[in-house]
This record gives structure tokens, C-alpha cells and sequence, in this order.
């Protein structure tokens, strides 16, 4: 499971502070965004990252129980720079 940006919730909070938000569905900017990953081979730690994936966040500040993230991602285009 991918770990939420802490400025999703802060934008989270801003709609429920707002009182009358609406429901929506965010599309993450993949461009300005990165999908890394840490793993460790014979002991060793490296990260990476996934060059192709996209995501999108549904919420409805009415009915939090039914937020939810969809994530896809392209497992060929993991990469560790190396």
C-alpha cells in the first residue's frame, strides 16, 4: 500500500473545515509526483522508484468510510537507477 502524502490530508482537512464540501475525485499529477519504493537485497537497502503509474482519490466528506485511493502501476517500469 502506498503511504498518503501528508498534503492530502491537510487538503482533507481543509474540505471538512469548510463545512458544505462536496464529494470528489482527485486525479494524482504524475508528472510532479513520485511513486518510490525501499527494498534489500543480501542485506543491502536501495530504493527505487515506478516511472508509469497513476492514481486517483475518491472522498466524500459526507460518508469518509467510503474514501478510498486507487493506485495502478506499471511493475516493468520499476526503477533503481542503476
Amino acid at each position: 500500500m502506498k503511504p498518503i502524502p501528508a498534503a492530502v490530508f491537510v487538503a482533507v482537512a481543509h474540505l471538512l473545515a469548510a463545512g458544505g464540501a462536496e464529494a470528489a475525485t482527485w486525479t494524482v499529477d504524475t508528472t510532479n509526483s513520485k511513486l518510490g519504493f525501499v527494498a534489500s537485497m543480501n542485506g543491502q537497502s536501495f530504493n527505487g522508484s515506478f516511472q508509469t503509474w497513476t492514481a486517483k482519490i475518491d472522498f466524500d466528506p459526507t460518508n469518509i468510510a467510503a474514501a478510498k485511493a486507487t493506485v495502478t502501476i506499471d511493475m516493468a517500469s520499476a526503477s533503481t537507477n542503476e
